[in-house]
């Protein structure tokens, strides 16, 4: 019994992790890797926002960027009010690799359809919408995000 014992423990140490043992390498992510993911996440909240709910966003979206963002759609909703964009340019307006932060500038007109008024005129707009991406189970995420005020823009 002893030699099972003694055989099962050099077993079970050799299957061990070493303390010393590389971490895994978190692949780092390009500039047009962030821009793709921008413009998703983007597409992804211009849609939620115009009506179609928030049931898409946890395809890019992860802790607290997804749960401010359901909170937003839901409100929203509740009052009937749908936000549309159209004519949107869009462009990486900064980019940093090392923190995982973009921000994404957007150029469009909009409109915000209420039940009272459901077709109001359409109005030019600039917004500058800032992220950070996290990696996880092999994708890039959207985990924080906010629209900047006009005195936080980024110029470039």
């Amino acid at each position: 019994m002893r030699i099972v014992l003694a055989l099962l423990t050099l077993f079970l140490a050799g299957c061990a992790i070493p303390a010393n043992a590389p971490a895994a390498v978190k692949p780092l992510l390009s500039r047009d890797g962030a821009e793709r993911t921008a413009f998703k996440g983007d597409d992804l909240l211009r849609a939620a926002l115009a009506g179609a709910g928030a049931d898409a966003l946890p395809s890019l979206f992860r802790g607290r960027a997804l749960t401010t963002l359901r909170l937003q759609v839901a409100r929203l909703t509740e009052r009937g009010v749908l936000f549309e964009e159209r004519s949107v340019s869009r462009r990486l307006a900064r980019f940093d690799a090392a923190s995982g932060e973009a921000v994404l500038a957007v150029s469009s007109e909009y409109r915000m359809a209420t039940r009272e008024e459901i077709n109001p005129a359409w109005a030019a707009t600039e917004r500058q919408w800032w992220m950070r991406f996290e990696f996880d189970a092999g994708s890039w995420w959207i985990v924080e995000q906010q629209n900047l005020p006009p005195d936080r823009w980024v110029h470039t």
